[in-house]
Formats: C-alpha cells, structure tokens, sequence
C-alpha cells in the first residue's frame, strides 16, 4: 500500500500533470470558444472583383485579392450618413491578431482606407471582419482573400 509520503507525491504529481495539460491546451480553448461565437463563412460577403452591397452601402477593394505588404485599397460608398467607419479584419485560418483602422472620408459619402495586411507563412489565407459605425448601430461583414 502507499503511504502517507507516497500518496502526497503521487497526488502532486496528477496536479502538476493536469496543470501543464491545461495550460498547453489554454489558448486553443479559447480560439476554439470565441469561433464559436463568430459568423459562418457563408454569411461574409467576399470582397474582390465585385463590390459588396448591403442596402445603400457598398464596399469595394481595389484587387481580386491583396498580397502581404502591399497596399490595397478600400472604399465604402454610403447614400445615409455614416460618422466614423471602421475596418476591422482577423486572420481565419490562422491567428495573426486584429487589423483595424477608422476610413477617411474623401467626399461625401465616400470613405476609404489603405490595407497594409502582415506577411503569412501560407501561401494564401482568408481575413474575416467587418465594416462598421458603432455611433449608428451598423456592422456589415466582409472578408477578404490574400495570397502570397
């Protein structure tokens, strides 16, 4: 049988196993929760060629698809007033942290900004986000395809 010592020490050594398990598995966990609370791909408009269009806005990028590093740029087109756009982008197939940026307006009704999206170890990956006037309650979601 185990004595007292043996027992402790047995004990100590599930513990510190079951700890080095969940803090390994931590940051995976939370990954996987806060995609659970995210959109499904299908409900992205995928911007590129053509413009994304939710009543009357529409969204273009000035390319198919943007490269790492190089400038692209967005514009948001509005007939109702918007204040302060806001582009935020989060990578989907890989976490490479938050993209955001406020769009200027040009004239308007027209609000642009410059994306300068981060290099990638993959050869292509999707961006999720959105565009969005938190002062007038409106989020459209986009995403943005980027190849190397």
């Amino acid at each position: 049988m185990f004595t007292s010592r043996q027992f402790k020490n047995a004990l100590f050594a599930v513990f510190l196993s079951l700890l080095v398990g969940v803090g390994f598995l931590l940051p995976d966990l939370g990954i996987w929760l806060n995609r659970s609370d995210q959109k499904k791909l299908e409900e992205y408009c995928v911007l590129g060629e053509v413009p994304c269009r939710f009543g009357n806005i529409t969204i273009a990028l000035d390319a198919e698809f943007l490269t790492p590093s190089t400038s692209s740029l967005i514009t948001v087109t509005s007939q109702s007033a918007l204040i302060k756009p806001t582009l935020m982008l989060r990578g989907d197939e890989m976490q490479m942290g938050v993209y955001k940026t406020e769009l200027t307006e040009k004239e308007s009704g027209v609000f642009t900004a410059e994306i300068i999206l981060p290099m990638c170890t993959e050869d292509s990956m999707t961006w999720l986000g959105s565009i969005s006037d938190k002062s007038q309650g409106m989020s459209f979601p986009i995403s943005i395809r980027m190849q190397q």
